[in-house]
């Protein structure tokens, strides 16, 4: 594989991660999806109706993917001659991870 390809991963990685975090606290989501009548739309939609819900997560993977992707390729000639980045498409995950878990905490414990 490509050395230029792989001096990104860790970049797409950690931004892939960061994105997500913020496309799910502001609910940035590119698609809902709409399961009990299988329909989908673009940009964030309100429920049709008490009995369906909407689906926002399908939407946040987009952004993120498309985002992390803008952020990896504005990267790439940045990273030219330098040495790997692999710490950073561990640490940054991982701290998100660390985060979700602390945003989300009353799920995990209840009161």
């Amino acid at each position: 594989m490509s050395e230029s390809y792989t001096r990104v991963f860790p970049i797409f990685a950690a931004a892939f991660a960061v994105i997500y975090l913020l496309a799910e606290q502001n609910n940035w989501a590119l698609l809902t999806y709409h399961p009990r009548v299988g329909d989908w739309e673009f940009l964030v939609k309100p429920a049709r109706d008490a009995r369906s819900p909407a689906m926002y997560w399908y939407g946040w993977l987009v952004t993120s993917f498309l985002g992390a992707s803008a952020v990896s390729l504005a990267a790439l000639p940045l990273t030219k001659g330098r040495g790997s980045l692999v710490f950073l498409g561990w640490a940054i995950p991982l701290a998100v991870m660390v985060l979700f878990v602390y945003l989300f905490r009353g799920f995990f414990i209840p009161r």
